[in-house]
């Protein structure tokens, strides 16, 4: 009788241990090793991982994962979009979407030489020229300043451009303001000289690339800046 009673107290303390766990626990068993079984229960609360707002997640061990969207790049205030660049033409011409510089098409009147004139590097002028003279070049230019400092220096292609009634300019390719005349004129080379008839700026007398001496300047502006 007495075991009985052990053995029906024994099937109850059984019973209980299988049925008073019973719950709504989604259980996932995991076995690591024939020794252990871990009971693994879902988290009830969710934990938002959040970024600085910088669109990235640091995490515990340093490194860094793309922040798919959270609450903090929500509330950071996005930057307003640049403006879009003006479409007007630089030149002048007030056209949209100008490329006239780059086509060459856009050319620099007289007018627009003589109000630049105050601000150039004149070395030579005429009150009324009848020709022009453009030097085209860069003060990186080893040979650009050797001319700007032996060739128009020199006192004998100062004569010869006066007797011509010319008047040289010199360009810089630094300059903003003279931009127009390197792309109007295509200049590749420095330097690069120009001879031009006062009243045909758009076709050039005479042109040539690399550095010339003072003789050699002064046979070319005699040869070459005549009123035929």
């Amino acid at each position: 009788m007495k075991i009985l009673g052990t053995w029906l107290l024994a099937s109850a303390l059984v019973t209980f241990n299988f049925t008073g766990n019973e719950d709504n626990i989604n259980h996932r068993p995991y076995i690591s090793t024939n020794l252990a079984k871990v009971i693994m229960t879902e988290d009830e609360d969710t934990v938002e991982e959040k970024c600085d707002g910088s669109g990235w997640i640091t995490h515990g061990d340093g490194h860094k994962t793309e922040c798919p969207g959270c609450s903090a790049c929500e509330d950071k205030v996005k930057p307003e979009p640049d403006p879009k660049p003006n479409s007007g033409c630089d030149c002048g011409c007030d056209k949209q979407e100008c490329n006239c510089q780059e086509s060459g098409q856009c050319f620099p009147l007289k007018e627009d030489v003589k109000k630049k004139e105050s601000s150039q590097d004149f070395l030579i002028s005429s009150d009324d020229p009848e020709f022009y003279i453009y030097h085209f070049g860069a003060k990186w230019c080893g040979p650009c300043e050797k001319m700007k400092q032996q060739t128009w220096a020199s006192r004998r292609v100062k004569e010869a451009i006066e007797q011509k009634k010319a008047k040289l300019i010199i360009y810089d390719e630094d300059n903003p303001d003279h931009k127009k005349f390197f792309l109007y004129y295509k200049v590749k080379y420095y330097p690069t000289v120009i001879f031009l008839d006062h009243d045909n700026l758009e076709n050039p007398v005479h042109r040539f690339s690399g550095f010339m001496d003072a003789s050699k300047m002064v046979e070319t502006i005699q040869e070459k800046l005549n009123d035929e």
